[in-house]
């Protein structure tokens, strides 16, 4: 329960206005975010100062005739990227939270939220993987203004990253027409970016901490045992060293879903 003491208060507080703006260059392009400060002190419900990014693309959009598919690497954007606000939720099942966010298929964003990105240091990463049964949730589960208080104060830099969930990220034949473990491949795709593109940041690709809650810890799980995240076919990351999992491991009972369960499921 460590992590969850740190974690941010809901993406339910009233929004910032963004009146700083700054841009942080990229391989695939610049991408403009804004600065939020909220002094030094302690006493207050925020503090802290960072660089906000909301809704980096990290993959291109998975629709048309990459719907179903395992996630492609982004190509270079014809223009600045605005990363000000958060981008809408993969599709999911509303009626297991009863909120109605937007949704849309094109989804593949994530978040960074870093003390500073010009000072030339190079800070501990923090890599969050959120939960939500594999059906629901997305990167603005955690109101930015917890995130600079908890975890930016304390001087690292913070990726929340979005994924696919439900029958987008996980039904599967088996086959090429649906791979296995999409939303998972999502993860790793967001991870691989992180190791290319967090220097620019402000963060370190050498001390990377993946960690997640409820079904983010078993993909956090799965990452901390995959070869995939230490190089391979995911260049850039081999020093992924540390993960975090809470609530939901890769090997708990209830999250093995052995195939003819899935079969029985389905019919």
């Amino acid at each position: 329960m460590l992590f969850l003491s740190l974690l941010p208060i809901l993406a339910t507080a009233q929004e910032d206005t963004p009146e700083l703006t700054v841009t942080a260059q990229t391989s695939a392009g610049p991408v403009r975010g804004f600065i939020v400060d909220y002094g030094n002190d302690r006493s207050q419900l925020y503090y802290g100062r960072a660089s906000v990014f909301l809704g980096i693309p990290f993959a291109k959009p998975p629709v048309g005739d990459l719907r179903f598919k395992l996630p492609q690497s982004l190509c270079r954007f014809d223009e600045e990227v605005g990363s000000t606000e958060y981008k809408p939720r993969c599709p999911q099942n509303h009626d297991y939270h009863g909120f109605d966010y937007i949704t849309s298929e094109d989804c593949l964003y994530l978040n960074v939220f870093t003390p500073n990105i010009s000072d030339g240091r190079k800070r501990a990463v923090m890599f969050y993987i959120p939960g939500g049964m594999n059906q629901l949730g997305g990167a603005d589960i955690y109101h930015y203004k917890g995130t600079v208080r908890n975890l930016v104060s304390r001087d690292v830099v913070v990726v929340v990253t979005q994924y696919r969930v439900g029958t987008p990220g996980f039904f599967t034949t088996y086959t090429t027409e649906f791979p296995a473990n999409r939303a998972i491949f999502d993860v790793l795709l967001a991870l691989r970016w992180t190791g290319n593109e967090i220097a620019n940041f402000g963060g370190d690709p050498d001390r990377v901490t993946i960690f997640g809650h409820s079904s983010g810890a078993s993909i956090a799980d799965a990452l901390s045992l995959s070869p995939l995240a230490k190089g391979g076919t995911v260049p850039q990351i081999t020093p992924v060293i540390h993960s975090v999992r809470n609530s939901l491991t890769l090997f708990s009972l209830h999250a093995l879903s052995p195939i003819r369960e899935t079969r029985e499921r389905a019919n």
